[in-house]
């Protein structure tokens, strides 16, 4: 299914931002300054790190075949943000993405892979826009694996190669109104005096609670468990197209249809790109063990990377180690947010290192 990149509508009528289609333009943004006064790596850890990205890139560097890499966005590419909206990649980390893309088509033979639980435009306007107000991924070599799964768009030919289906979006615009009549994001504010985002993502709908106090982040998810049963949306005997899940998070909780995982998708990319490849997936949480577990059945073709606090139940193959884990550290304060990006940035850092060092071995 194509874009019109005059009007702004796929086939099936649905409008998206216009920043995607020319008719706004968004600067790419600016690098950010990070602040690392309470976050901070000891020698040991440092040395610990380093020896990882070095036997993570001499792995791939010696790969028997051509590598497919797949990396995760929030948190691995981008540090998270209080409001998700407020994400993007640094220009520097852009410029070196960007290198990796050009790498990935010309020595490896085709597009790599975002694999995120965003939906497809948050990670078009997150790479920033060019002159003429469209995204920088498109044109590029580059497939989104986004919605948790549930939907592969290629950025070459600006068209979907795997959708979701009408009656999910038709769900998620019922709850959408449901939450609307109830004044369900001004009510919590006004009550806590900070803000709660609702994500609308079309087929899967989140609301985001890191802000609000825990006894009000408790209720605030209640009140949303309660609504989505009202709505029969988990009805389990429903068919799994039709039916929905609740996917808590960090700081969030999010409904989404019970066929969309990561290993929806990754089979996906297995199947049609990644078929006699050393596959190569990143990512920083939990979530992201669906995909370690599926690429570590290929054995000594797939390398899974895991960057966070180490802890029980990771399934990665390397363990690039982080002091804390952002699903522990509070935001209620503005130094704890302050904190979550910080600890948030070492992940994307070492991310980063990791995709400096493939350049370097492959156009060395």
């Amino acid at each position: 299914m194509f874009f019109s990149p005059t009007l702004g509508y796929n086939a099936s009528g649905f409008k998206f931002h216009p920043v995607l289609f020319g008719q706004t333009h968004r600067p790419a943004p600016m690098p950010e300054t990070h602040h690392r006064d309470s976050v901070s790596l000891d020698n040991d850890l440092k040395a610990r790190r380093t020896t990882v990205i070095r036997q993570i890139v001499e792995e791939l560097g010696s790969a028997k075949k051509p590598l497919f890499m797949a990396f995760d966005f929030d948190g691995t590419l981008s540090p998270f943000k209080k409001n998700p909206q407020d994400s993007f990649l640094s220009e520097e980390n852009y410029q070196r993405f960007s290198k990796l893309i050009d790498l990935h088509q010309q020595r490896f033979g085709g597009p790599l892979a975002i694999v995120t639980g965003r939906p497809v435009e948050d990670i078009l306007n997150f790479f920033g826009t060019d002159a003429n107000g469209r995204s920088r991924l498109l044109g590029r070599p580059v497939l989104i694996n986004g919605l948790h799964g549930g939907v592969v768009f290629n950025c070459e030919t600006n068209a979907y190669e795997l959708e979701a289906s009408e009656t999910q979006k038709q769900a998620i615009s019922r709850l959408n109104e449901s939450l609307a009549r109830r004044d369900f994001v001004n009510r919590y504010r006004e009550a806590s005096g900070e803000p709660l985002y609702i994500e609308n993502k079309q087929f899967t709908l989140a609301i985001h609670t890191k802000s609000l106090p825990k006894s009000k982040a408790q209720e605030a998810e209640a009140e949303f468990r309660q609504l989505v049963d009202e709505l029969g949306l988990c009805n389990p005997t429903l068919p799994a197209q039709e039916r929905f899940i609740l996917k808590p998070g960090e700081g969030l909780l999010e409904v989404v249809p019970a066929n969309f995982n990561k290993n929806r998708g990754l089979d996906w990319l297995l199947s049609n790109q990644a078929q006699n490849r050393h596959l190569f997936f990143i990512g920083d949480g939990e979530t992201d063990n669906d995909g370690f577990a599926r690429i570590n059945r290929l054995g000594k073709d797939a390398t899974s990377v895991f960057i966070g606090k180490p802890r029980e139940g990771i399934l990665a193959k390397y363990v690039v180690p982080n002091p804390k884990h952002t699903g522990d550290i509070s935001t209620e304060t503005e130094v704890g947010d302050r904190e979550r990006t910080q600890v948030s940035q070492l992940n994307v850092d070492a991310a980063h290192q990791i995709i400096q060092g493939v350049l370097e071995r492959y156009q060395g």
